[in-house]
C-alpha cells in the first residue's frame, strides 16, 4: 500500500503539474557547475521534484509557428528535430533541440523520449539538474507501464541518473526523491539510508522525516516512526503541508 503512495506522488506531481521545479532555498545550495535556471511551484508540498526550465526566449522563438495543443503539429515538430539531430551530431549545438524535445515530448504524454532528450543534455553539461530530471522522467513512466520487467528498464535508467546527480549534490529534495526510487525496487534499507541524510541536512523538509515514519512504522518500529511523523509535522510550514501529511498517514493506515 505505502509503495503506491510513493507512486502516486510522482505520477501526480508529472501528470497534474507537467512541469515541476526545485524550491528556491534548494536551488541555492547548489553548486555553481550544477545549477541552472529553475523555480518550481510544486503540487505536492515539499517535495523535491526538479524540471529543466527551457529559456522563455528560446522557447517561444522555437514554437511561434506551433499551437502545442494540436498533437500533430507538436508531432511533426518532434520529427523535424529528430531529423535535425541526426544531423548535427551529440554536442552543444544539440543541447537547445533536445530542451525543445524534452517540452514537446512531455506536452504529448511521453515520459519516456522526455527523459531521454534530458539525459542528452546531462551528457554534455553534466548538471546535476539535468540527471535528477531525467531520473523523475524515467520513473514517471515506469509507473505507467503494466509490464514489469520493462518497468525494471526505465526505474533501472532513473537510479542511475539519480546516483550521477548525487555524486555531483546532496540535498534534501533529491535525496527524498531517490529514496522513493529506492523503496520502489524493494531496497528499504537504502531508502532509509537515504532518508537519513536528507533529514540531517542544515535545510531538511518535512517530506524525509514523514516517509521514514512511514517506512519504520511498516517495519514494525512504531515509537521511532512516531517520533519522525511529529518531527515531519513540526517542519510544516502551511496547512497544505499539514493536511498532505495526514493524508499520507491516512492512506497508510497510520494513527498517530
Amino acid at each position: 500500500m505505502f509503495r503506491w503512495i510513493f507512486l502516486f506522488v510522482i505520477v501526480a506531481g508529472i501528470i497534474l503539474a507537467g512541469v515541476i521545479y526545485l524550491d528556491s532555498q534548494e536551488k541555492s545550495q547548489i553548486p555553481d557547475q550544477a545549477t541552472q535556471t529553475v523555480q518550481r511551484p510544486s503540487p505536492v508540498p515539499g517535495s523535491g521534484f526538479l524540471s529543466h526550465e527551457q529559456d522563455t526566449e528560446s522557447f517561444f522563438d522555437f514554437h511561434t509557428h506551433i499551437d502545442i495543443d494540436n498533437t500533430d503539429q507538436v508531432q511533426e515538430r518532434i520529427n523535424e528535430i529528430e531529423k535535425r539531430l541526426e544531423e548535427i551530431g551529440h554536442n552543444e549545438q544539440a543541447v537547445p533541440f533536445y530542451g525543445e524535445l524534452n517540452l514537446l515530448y512531455r506536452q504529448i504524454g511521453r515520459f519516456d523520449a522526455a527523459g531521454e532528450a534530458v539525459r542528452h543534455i546531462g551528457l554534455v553539461h553534466d548538471e546535476a539538474s539535468d540527471w535528477w530530471e531525467s531520473a523523475i522522467l524515467f520513473y514517471s513512466w515506469a509507473v505507467t507501464l503494466p509490464d514489469p520487467e520493462e518497468a525494471l528498464v526505465y526505474l533501472n535508467k532513473s537510479r542511475e541518473s539519480f546516483e550521477i546527480a548525487i555524486e555531483q549534490v546532496e540535498i534534501p529534495g533529491l535525496l527524498t526523491d531517490y529514496a522513493i526510487l529506492l523503496y520502489s525496487i524493494g531496497d528499504v534499507d537504502a531508502a532509509l539510508n537515504s532518508l537519513e541524510l536528507a533529514s540531517a541536512h542544515e535545510h531538511p523538509t518535512f517530506l524525509s522525516f514523514l516517509y521514514s515514519g512511514v517506512i519504520l512504522n511498516e517495519k514494525g518500529k512504531i515509537d521511532e516512526s512516531i517520533s519522525y511523523i511529529n518531527k515531519s509535522l513540526d517542519l510544516a510550514d502551511t496547512t497544505e503541508e499539514i493536511n498532505f501529511i495526514y493524508s499520507v498517514l491516512a492512506e497508510a493506515s497510520i494513527e498517530i
